[in-house]
């Protein structure tokens, strides 16, 4: 819930001429002997973490000697947290085997077993396919035809048959097949480059809308007591209804003053208003912000345009609403 309210800062790895260049500094500040090679081959196979880095040539500094090439790739210097993070796993599914700094230089069947084997080590696969589904379309695939996409899009939805069967129906031997699943995707991307940001998985944000949206409508349905058919009404009902009646509460009328309507104005404006009184709708001011200010426009203080409560017109962003305005045509 927290993350829908807060700032993200999006981090990325630092180019490697640049980090080998601070690198050079920092061991020039605190007298530490480093190979210039020995440099670049830490900051690759710490994949560009700057702490892992840090970390390694402050180890050195304190035993008193400096950095070689034979520390890095034979003596174990640079290693990270072998924990396996979701972003991790995600990045090397949705990335090429060059792309990947880990295995680039391994043969594509060696590369291939090491990211089965990262998969299976990470042990949640609904998460794993949740950051598939929610970044796949932000690969550069170079699928013109749209070949790879369709693939791909299959075989996030077999993970998903196959997940649900193994826990419905309690077939947990089908389970090692959705990570089958996930290296079919990333075989559909063997060729993209190294994923950027990656967002994370919006299944909760969904879940959490679904049961706000169902909270809105039974208030909704338990508040229209002049209208009975809607409190035994489902939520199906309730929600194909809405369009219809935001219709039917908006006439068409010309914002001038009630005496001012013409005779079939004034007919439609009093049949909205029956129609809102039957089914439990007014319109009320709109919330006030942190600073006391109404969100929408306001003349000398008073708010120049109402919302309905319950606030139903967030359910349906079409019929008499205008998607992303919460106020009603016919209510200034």
């Amino acid at each position: 819930p927290l993350r829908d309210v807060a700032k993200v800062f999006r981090m990325v790895a630092p180019a490697s001429a640049r980090l080998n260049g601070r690198l050079r500094d920092v061991c020039a500040a605190r007298g530490v002997p480093a190979d210039t090679r020995a440099l670049g081959a830490l900051s690759e196979r710490t994949e560009g973490d700057v702490r892992a880095c840090l970390n390694t040539l402050q180890m050195l500094s304190q035993e008193g000697r400096g950095l070689t090439l034979v520390d890095v790739t034979g003596g174990g210097a640079g290693d990270k947290d072998s924990t396996v993070q979701a972003r991790g796993v995600w990045a090397s599914l949705l990335s090429g085997h060059v792309a990947n700094k880990r295995t680039r230089k391994e043969t594509r069947e060696a590369h291939t077993a090491a990211l089965y084997s990262q998969c299976i080590s990470f042990g949640d696969n609904e998460l794993l396919m949740g950051g598939l589904f929610e970044n796949i379309h932000s690969i550069r695939l170079a699928d013109t035809s749209l070949a790879k996409s369709v693939r791909a899009l299959r075989a996030l939805g077999d993970a998903d048959v196959i997940q649900r069967a193994g826990f419905a129906r309690g077939h947990f031997h089908l389970l090692p097949y959705v990570t089958s699943s996930a290296m079919a995707v990333h075989a559909c991307v063997s060729n993209a480059p190294a994923s950027g940001f990656l967002e994370w998985p919006q299944g909760g944000k969904v879940a959490r809308e679904a049961t706000r949206t169902k909270a809105v409508l039974r208030g909704w349905a338990a508040s229209a007591r002049a209208c009975s058919n809607l409190a035994t009404a489902s939520d199906e009902v309730l929600t194909q209804t809405v369009p219809h009646l935001l219709t039917a509460i908006a006439p068409e009328v010309r914002p001038v003053a009630a005496n001012f309507l013409k005779p079939h104005e004034a007919e439609a404006m009093r049949n909205a208003v029956a129609t809102m009184v039957s089914h439990g709708l007014s319109f009320v001011a709109p919330p006030a912000g942190a600073d006391g200010q109404f969100q929408y426009s306001s003349f000398r203080g008073a708010p120049t345009a109402l919302v309905l409560d319950p606030p139903v017109d967030q359910i349906a962003t079409f019929g008499a609403g205008v998607a992303g305005d919460n106020s009603t045509p016919g209510a200034t």
